[in-house]
């Protein structure tokens, strides 16, 4: 039960209080929990950081889309610039999403193995399959999101180099 007292501590500390809470309990497999959280915890104000680097870079895409659709010359380097800011926040962004699925599969691998069964009984028998599974799906979502995530940025600026597009901005009707 959450206490108006408890809404005004920090998360840290509210994770801390729930654990040991339902480490009181001895709920099986809150050891993996306990794990899941505390790297929540700490990779918090990375994922803020990211968080906030996600934001800027995408106002920077939107004030670049208005500048070039206003055919600025401007545009270009501004839209580079947000390409290569999109390509670094994006890859830590991944890489804290990473980190988060691989804590969050180790832990549910040994909840898994404190609520199954004895060795070698039917409750017990898929345990090490499943986090095997799990594991190839985080590379899986890994892989794929950083290829979709780069997509954009990469196009933008092989695009924006082109000589073609350069001339263009630089002596075009309009720009």
């Amino acid at each position: 039960m959450q206490s108006a007292a408890m809404t005004l501590m920090p998360m840290d500390e509210i994770v801390e209080v729930q654990i040991a809470e339902s480490a009181a309990s001895n709920v099986p497999g809150m050891e993996g929990m306990e794990g899941m959280m505390a790297s929540m915890v700490k990779m918090a104000p990375l994922s803020l950081a990211a968080c906030i680097g996600q934001t800027i870079v995408a106002i920077l895409l939107i004030v670049g889309g208005i500048i070039l659709c206003n055919r600025k010359r401007v545009a270009s380097p501004v839209l580079r610039t947000w390409a290569v800011l999109k390509i670094v926040i994006g890859l830590l962004g991944a890489w804290i999403g990473y980190k988060s699925s691989v804590a969050v599969v180790a832990s549910i691998g040994d909840i898994m193995e404190a609520t199954s069964g004895p060795a070698g009984s039917p409750s017990s028998s898929g345990v090490p399959d499943m986090a095997g599974i799990m594991n190839i799906g985080v590379i899986i979502g890994a892989v794929s999101g950083l290829i979709w995530m780069l997509l954009l940025p990469v196009f933008f600026l092989f695009w924006f180099n082109r000589s073609a597009v350069k001339d263009d901005m630089k002596h075009g009707q309009g720009w």
